[in-house]
């Protein structure tokens, strides 16, 4: 092999390898957030305005509540003030349970009542003693999925139910899980950005919807038996196809958290006089989007917030989230298409072996010719990629692949032998 394109193509593959070093260990992780923004922008009809708002429940000096946890009471009071709004769907994260219920708490399912649907939050635990028992009064609490394609022993199964709300309370209610303990604890969050949420749980051979999804499928107007999971693969009902684990988890889009409204509980004691001089910018457009939107009630105070999350608002990037905000994002991400998956590494490592033939063909032509392919190859992959992305909602990084390209359309120019001699021009020489 002539001299040139040899060492084309250890130039090559030494700059692949350590961008692919880099790419792994997370150097590149702004340049592929404004990437994936890129794809977004460009993606048209494949995303939507999310619909959900987060109405903030904390332990602060000016919160409305007399007790913490709250009592009945003060979710009964919680509930009246809401009911001003009139919010066609709540999501209620904290379990609705007490030892005592007292005086009030009829007055708490009178609020209950006058909400036209609503989705009751619970936390799901695993008992090993009891992995192969199944209650069927257990069972009965929940509605299962029944169209499901895969290995179902992936999803992970819960045996108890933990703060189950009171049996008045979700008397006609849906319930969704708001966390599943065994799974959360061995997959802690990440910093990074990519924190997945589990949509589904397993109960026997039954499985459950979560929290974020049961709510997302009420937003909708869909049941259980419309929708239909391929594990390891997507989640569909409505006009929705959820990219989700073998485990039935999905990556949530945490640039979403940023945008959907939120307000504190305090601020509906104003009821819904919105011109109300003691309302800000974000609580008026918070309140406003309580009639249309799907309301999420969750605690958010200092101490819930341990969920590492990046696009907090933080200089660094990266904060503490609370598990009620993460859920928040789970369903802005179903309501907005924003659910996107990074290509397999088996794809990427095709996709590096191309490249690596793509840029050492640089060599082969003349230094004009190597930057016009040069380009026709960026301009191939931006295409690809943008393609891809609009059909299946995968992501590959542009590091590799443009930085690979565009350094051997340099090194090829630099490379660059002179011209041979024809023998032609040699005997006219002479």
């Amino acid at each position: 092999m002539p001299a040139r394109p040899t060492l084309g193509i250890l130039l090559v593959l030494l700059v692949v390898g350590v961008l692919v070093h880099e790419e792994l260990d997370g150097t590149f992780e702004k340049v592929e957030r404004q990437w994936i923004a890129w794809l977004l922008a460009n993606s048209p009809g494949a995303i939507t305005d999310p619909e959900v708002t987060f109405v903030q429940i904390d332990d602060t000096e000016d919160r409305i509540f007399e007790s913490w946890p709250l009592s009945p009471g003060d979710y009964s009071l919680l509930f009246q003030n809401l009911g001003t709004f009139n919010p066609r769907l709540v999501g209620i994260a904290p379990s609705l349970r007490w030892e005592q219920p007292g005086m009030l708490y009829d007055s708490l399912i009178r609020g209950l009542e006058a909400i036209p649907e609503s989705v009751l939050g619970t936390e799901l635990g695993f008992l090993e003693a009891e992995n192969e028992f199944v209650d069927p009064a257990l069972a009965a609490l929940f509605d299962p999925i029944k169209d499901v394609i895969g290995d179902r022993k992936k999803v992970p199964a819960f045996t108890t139910v933990l703060d189950l709300p009171q049996d008045e309370v979700r008397a006609g209610r849906a319930l969704g899980f708001t966390r599943l303990g065994s799974w959360q604890d061995e997959h802690p969050s990440r910093a990074d950005g990519g924190v997945r949420v589990p949509l589904l749980a397993r109960y026997g051979e039954q499985i459950i919807p979560g929290f974020a999804l049961r709510l997302s499928m009420a937003h909708f107007g869909v049941s259980a038996d419309a929708v239909r999971v391929s594990l390891g693969r997507w989640i569909r009902f409505a006009d929705r196809e959820i990219p989700i684990d073998l485990t039935g988890a999905m990556v949530v889009d945490p640039g979403l958290r940023l945008v959907v409204p939120r307000v504190n509980a305090s601020a509906l004691l104003l009821g819904a006089d919105l011109e109300s001089l003691a309302l800000d910018a974000e609580e008026t457009r918070a309140l406003r989007s309580m009639q249309s939107n799907a309301v999420v009630i969750g605690v958010d105070e200092p101490g819930s917030r341990t969920i590492a999350f990046s696009d907090t608002g933080e200089p660094d990037g990266i904060g503490l989230i609370s598990p009620a905000d993460l859920l928040v994002t789970a369903v802005a991400t179903i309501q907005g298409r924003r659910h996107v998956r990074e290509l397999e590494i088996a794809g990427r490592v095709v996709l590096w072996v191309l490249l690596v033939a793509a840029a050492a063909a640089l060599f082969l032509v003349s230094p004009g010719r190597s930057v016009g392919l040069g380009l026709l190859l960026v301009l191939g992959f931006g295409t690809v990629a943008l393609l891809l992305f609009q059909g299946f909602k995968i992501w590959v990084s542009p590091v590799v692949p443009l930085g690979s390209l565009l350094f051997a359309m340099v090194a090829a120019g630099v490379t660059a032998a002179e011209s041979p001699v024809s023998p032609g021009e040699e005997q006219g020489g002479e």
